[in-house]
Protein backbone atom coordinates (compact mmCIF):
# COMPACT_ATOMS: atom_id res chain seq x y z
CA UNK A 1 0.00 0.00 0.00
CA UNK A 2 3.05 2.17 0.51
CA UNK A 3 4.31 1.85 -2.98
CA UNK A 4 0.35 2.76 -4.02
CA UNK A 5 0.47 6.46 -2.28
CA UNK A 6 4.24 6.93 -3.11
CA UNK A 7 4.86 5.77 -6.02
CA UNK A 8 8.34 7.63 -6.87
CA UNK A 9 10.05 7.28 -3.32
CA UNK A 10 10.52 3.91 -2.19
CA UNK A 11 11.59 5.32 1.27
CA UNK A 12 8.45 7.09 2.31
CA UNK A 13 6.58 4.37 0.52
CA UNK A 14 8.38 1.87 3.42
CA UNK A 15 7.73 4.23 5.64
CA UNK A 16 4.12 4.55 5.25
CA UNK A 17 3.54 0.51 4.96
CA UNK A 18 5.49 -0.31 8.01
CA UNK A 19 2.86 2.87 9.66
CA UNK A 20 -0.14 0.39 8.63
CA UNK A 21 1.68 -2.38 9.98
CA UNK A 22 2.54 -0.93 13.25
CA UNK A 23 -1.42 0.37 13.21
CA UNK A 24 -2.97 -3.14 12.95
CA UNK A 25 -1.85 -6.01 10.64
CA UNK A 26 1.38 -6.85 12.43
CA UNK A 27 -0.58 -7.98 15.34
CA UNK A 28 -2.13 -10.38 13.33
CA UNK A 29 0.76 -11.39 12.00
CA UNK A 30 2.30 -11.87 15.62
CA UNK A 31 -0.77 -14.34 16.19
CA UNK A 32 -0.64 -16.26 13.29
CA UNK A 33 3.14 -16.39 12.33
CA UNK A 34 5.11 -15.20 15.54
CA UNK A 35 7.85 -12.52 15.80
CA UNK A 36 9.31 -11.42 12.61
CA UNK A 37 12.96 -12.23 11.64
CA UNK A 38 15.59 -10.00 12.76
CA UNK A 39 16.15 -8.56 9.65
CA UNK A 40 12.40 -7.61 8.86
CA UNK A 41 12.31 -6.50 12.07
CA UNK A 42 15.24 -3.70 11.83
CA UNK A 43 13.86 -3.09 8.67
CA UNK A 44 10.49 -1.89 10.02
CA UNK A 45 12.21 0.08 13.10
CA UNK A 46 14.09 1.62 10.49
CA UNK A 47 11.19 2.79 8.32
CA UNK A 48 9.52 4.13 11.41
CA UNK A 49 12.23 6.73 11.84
CA UNK A 50 11.52 8.74 8.61
CA UNK A 51 9.07 11.34 9.23
CA UNK A 52 5.63 11.69 7.05
CA UNK A 53 3.08 14.40 7.91
CA UNK A 54 -0.49 13.59 7.83
CA UNK A 55 -0.54 16.52 5.52
CA UNK A 56 1.28 14.52 2.67
CA UNK A 57 -0.20 11.19 3.61
CA UNK A 58 -4.24 13.39 3.08
CA UNK A 59 -2.25 14.64 -0.24
CA UNK A 60 -1.59 11.78 -1.19
CA UNK A 61 -4.96 9.62 -0.79
CA UNK A 62 -6.61 12.40 -2.41
CA UNK A 63 -4.63 12.27 -5.52
CA UNK A 64 -4.95 8.42 -5.34
CA UNK A 65 -8.36 8.62 -5.14
CA UNK A 66 -9.09 11.05 -8.34
CA UNK A 67 -6.58 9.08 -10.56
CA UNK A 68 -8.50 6.07 -9.42
CA UNK A 69 -12.09 7.90 -11.16
CA UNK A 70 -10.03 8.82 -13.78
CA UNK A 71 -8.99 4.90 -14.44
CA UNK A 72 -12.60 3.95 -13.96
CA UNK A 73 -13.72 6.38 -16.09
CA UNK A 74 -11.35 5.29 -19.01
CA UNK A 75 -12.10 1.44 -18.54
CA UNK A 76 -15.67 2.56 -18.32
CA UNK A 77 -15.80 3.96 -22.08
CA UNK A 78 -13.36 1.12 -23.03
CA UNK A 79 -16.35 -1.39 -21.75
CA UNK A 80 -18.82 0.79 -24.26
CA UNK A 81 -16.09 0.96 -27.11
CA UNK A 82 -12.97 0.63 -26.70
CA UNK A 83 -12.62 1.97 -30.54
CA UNK A 84 -13.50 5.44 -29.17
CA UNK A 85 -12.58 5.32 -25.62
CA UNK A 86 -9.87 7.97 -25.08
CA UNK A 87 -8.11 9.59 -22.29
CA UNK A 88 -9.20 13.34 -23.44
CA UNK A 89 -12.85 11.69 -22.52
CA UNK A 90 -11.65 10.18 -19.32
CA UNK A 91 -10.19 13.07 -18.14
CA UNK A 92 -13.48 15.00 -19.32
CA UNK A 93 -15.95 12.89 -17.50
CA UNK A 94 -13.68 13.50 -14.51
CA UNK A 95 -13.64 16.80 -14.57
CA UNK A 96 -17.66 16.77 -14.79
CA UNK A 97 -18.55 14.29 -12.62
CA UNK A 98 -16.05 13.23 -9.96
CA UNK A 99 -15.98 15.93 -7.69
CA UNK A 100 -19.56 16.65 -5.43
CA UNK A 101 -18.02 19.33 -3.68
CA UNK A 102 -17.45 22.58 -6.19
CA UNK A 103 -14.51 23.43 -3.71
CA UNK A 104 -12.17 20.11 -4.11
CA UNK A 105 -12.88 20.78 -7.99
CA UNK A 106 -9.15 20.82 -9.47
CA UNK A 107 -8.60 22.04 -13.18
CA UNK A 108 -7.63 19.40 -15.90
CA UNK A 109 -4.34 20.55 -16.18
CA UNK A 110 -3.62 19.99 -12.31
CA UNK A 111 -5.82 16.24 -13.04
CA UNK A 112 -3.05 15.87 -15.38
CA UNK A 113 -0.03 15.99 -13.10
CA UNK A 114 -1.78 14.04 -10.43
CA UNK A 115 -1.86 11.23 -13.65
CA UNK A 116 1.90 11.65 -14.24
CA UNK A 117 2.92 11.83 -10.78
CA UNK A 118 0.43 7.95 -10.16
CA UNK A 119 1.20 6.72 -13.71
CA UNK A 120 2.95 3.45 -12.78
CA UNK A 121 0.28 2.71 -10.37
CA UNK A 122 -3.00 3.93 -11.95
CA UNK A 123 -4.42 0.29 -12.15
CA UNK A 124 -4.28 -0.19 -8.36
CA UNK A 125 -6.48 3.17 -7.79
CA UNK A 126 -8.52 2.19 -10.48
CA UNK A 127 -9.48 -0.78 -9.18
CA UNK A 128 -10.18 0.41 -5.89
CA UNK A 129 -12.89 3.04 -7.39
CA UNK A 130 -14.22 0.02 -9.59
CA UNK A 131 -14.66 -1.72 -5.98
CA UNK A 132 -16.74 1.09 -4.59
CA UNK A 133 -18.67 1.46 -7.42
CA UNK A 134 -19.40 -2.49 -7.87
CA UNK A 135 -19.20 -3.38 -4.05
CA UNK A 136 -20.19 -0.19 -2.46
CA UNK A 137 -16.74 -0.25 -0.76
CA UNK A 138 -13.26 -0.86 -1.17
CA UNK A 139 -12.35 -3.59 0.88
CA UNK A 140 -14.77 -7.30 1.12
CA UNK A 141 -14.55 -10.09 4.22
CA UNK A 142 -17.13 -12.30 5.14
CA UNK A 143 -15.64 -14.86 7.83
CA UNK A 144 -18.89 -17.24 7.30
CA UNK A 145 -17.39 -17.84 3.83
CA UNK A 146 -13.53 -18.09 5.34
CA UNK A 147 -12.82 -15.29 3.01
CA UNK A 148 -10.87 -12.40 5.46
CA UNK A 149 -9.09 -9.24 4.60
CA UNK A 150 -5.85 -11.21 3.45
CA UNK A 151 -7.58 -13.27 1.01
CA UNK A 152 -9.27 -9.89 -0.65
CA UNK A 153 -5.89 -7.97 -0.48
CA UNK A 154 -5.15 -11.39 -3.20
CA UNK A 155 -8.26 -10.54 -4.83
CA UNK A 156 -7.70 -7.14 -4.91
CA UNK A 157 -4.05 -7.63 -6.19
CA UNK A 158 -5.60 -10.30 -9.34
CA UNK A 159 -7.88 -7.69 -10.35
CA UNK A 160 -5.44 -4.81 -10.47
CA UNK A 161 -3.19 -6.61 -13.06
CA UNK A 162 -6.52 -7.57 -14.70
CA UNK A 163 -7.09 -4.17 -14.83
CA UNK A 164 -3.20 -3.28 -16.37
CA UNK A 165 -3.56 -5.86 -18.73
CA UNK A 166 -6.59 -4.53 -20.24
CA UNK A 167 -4.88 -0.90 -20.48
CA UNK A 168 -1.66 -1.74 -21.93
CA UNK A 169 -3.85 -4.09 -24.66
CA UNK A 170 -6.63 -0.80 -25.32
CA UNK A 171 -3.38 1.80 -25.10
CA UNK A 172 -1.38 -0.93 -28.14
CA UNK A 173 -4.32 -0.82 -29.96
CA UNK A 174 -5.24 2.78 -29.82
CA UNK A 175 -2.05 3.99 -30.48
CA UNK A 176 -2.60 6.04 -27.57
CA UNK A 177 0.39 8.59 -26.51
CA UNK A 178 -0.70 9.65 -23.48
CA UNK A 179 -0.63 6.43 -21.82
CA UNK A 180 1.82 3.76 -22.71
CA UNK A 181 2.81 0.19 -21.26
CA UNK A 182 5.17 1.98 -18.53
CA UNK A 183 2.45 3.84 -16.98
CA UNK A 184 2.04 0.69 -14.76
CA UNK A 185 4.01 -1.73 -12.73
CA UNK A 186 3.59 -4.94 -11.46
CA UNK A 187 4.06 -5.89 -7.75
CA UNK A 188 6.90 -8.68 -7.31
CA UNK A 189 6.06 -11.75 -6.76
CA UNK A 190 2.58 -11.46 -7.45
CA UNK A 191 0.28 -14.76 -7.61
CA UNK A 192 -3.01 -14.77 -9.06
CA UNK A 193 -5.67 -15.66 -6.28
CA UNK A 194 -7.71 -18.61 -6.93
CA UNK A 195 -11.52 -18.20 -6.04
CA UNK A 196 -13.51 -20.25 -4.28
CA UNK A 197 -16.93 -21.15 -3.91
CA UNK A 198 -19.27 -18.75 -1.95
CA UNK A 199 -16.50 -16.37 -2.20
CA UNK A 200 -17.83 -12.57 -2.89
CA UNK A 201 -17.37 -11.71 -6.44
CA UNK A 202 -13.76 -10.51 -6.78
CA UNK A 203 -10.58 -11.91 -8.12
CA UNK A 204 -12.27 -10.27 -11.46
CA UNK A 205 -12.15 -7.61 -13.72
CA UNK A 206 -15.98 -7.16 -14.24
CA UNK A 207 -17.39 -4.71 -16.70
CA UNK A 208 -18.40 -1.34 -16.10
CA UNK A 209 -20.86 1.28 -17.57
CA UNK A 210 -21.53 4.77 -17.61
CA UNK A 211 -24.78 6.66 -17.34
CA UNK A 212 -25.46 7.38 -21.29
CA UNK A 213 -25.79 10.91 -20.61
CA UNK A 214 -21.90 10.98 -18.87
CA UNK A 215 -20.23 9.77 -22.09
CA UNK A 216 -18.81 12.88 -24.45
CA UNK A 217 -19.74 12.87 -27.81
CA UNK A 218 -17.13 12.38 -30.75
CA UNK A 219 -16.72 15.33 -32.39
CA UNK A 220 -17.14 14.65 -36.33
CA UNK A 221 -13.55 14.34 -38.35
CA UNK A 222 -12.53 16.83 -40.75
CA UNK A 223 -13.17 20.46 -41.27
CA UNK A 224 -16.40 21.40 -40.16
CA UNK A 225 -19.63 22.20 -42.80
CA UNK A 226 -20.06 25.41 -43.85
CA UNK A 227 -23.11 27.26 -42.47
CA UNK A 228 -24.79 30.07 -44.34
CA UNK A 229 -24.94 32.69 -42.60
CA UNK A 230 -28.22 33.96 -40.59
CA UNK A 231 -29.33 37.48 -41.44
CA UNK A 232 -29.85 39.61 -38.54
CA UNK A 233 -32.74 42.11 -39.16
Amino acid sequence: MGVMHFPNDLEKANAYSSQIMVSGPLETYYSIYGDLPGQEYRSLLSSLRIDISPEQILLRKQMGHVVGLFTQALWSLICMDRKVASVSKSLQVTENHAFSDPNKFISRAQLYRYIQEMKSVLHFWGTLAIRRTIHGREWLADSTKNYNYYTDFHSFLTEAQLLRWELIKWASESGSKHLQSEYFSAPEEWLSSQRQVGWPATGKLSAIFLPSEWVPRSHPVGRPRKRNPVAHA
